[in-house]
């Protein structure tokens, strides 16, 4: 199988928040989500969660490549890859894997696991299905 992974190994690191036109607030709550690149169905607002207090998060990795992710408890249109590690996790402790969407394979995110697996997906990739 082969994934498009947009990152390396990496050291990742919160950043303060920065304000971005798109808000999932404004969706509806059955607002489905999709794959920017091919369409595909990744997840719905419904599904959004809250982590260390917030849904969205502004992490930076070691390459200095900078992501808005939001946080979901399911995205059904994931595939998962990769070994799980908590090497430079943004969630400690929870370790990750890569996250990629199962009809184009673009890495959408990370899926965090441990006691309530989630997953992290990169805002700029997605968008409200309907568009």
């Amino acid at each position: 199988m082969q994934v498009q992974y947009c990152l390396q190994k990496q050291t990742r690191r919160h950043l303060p928040e920065r304000q971005t036109n798109e808000s999932i607030s404004e969706l509806g709550r059955d607002q489905q989500l999709c794959c920017i690149d091919c369409g595909n169905v990744i997840t719905a607002v419904q599904f959004a969660i809250e982590h260390l207090g917030k849904q969205r998060h502004f992490v930076q990795n070691a390459a200095g490549e900078q992501y808005h992710i939001a946080l979901y408890e399911q995205a059904f249109g994931c595939g998962i890859a990769g070994v799980p590690t908590t090497d430079f996790t943004w969630f400690p402790p929870h370790s990750w894997r890569f996250a990629y969407c199962r009809r184009c394979r673009l890495q959408l995110g990370w899926q965090f696991s441990g006691r309530k697996p989630f997953f992290a997906l990169i805002e700029r990739l997605l968008k409200a299905c309907d568009e």
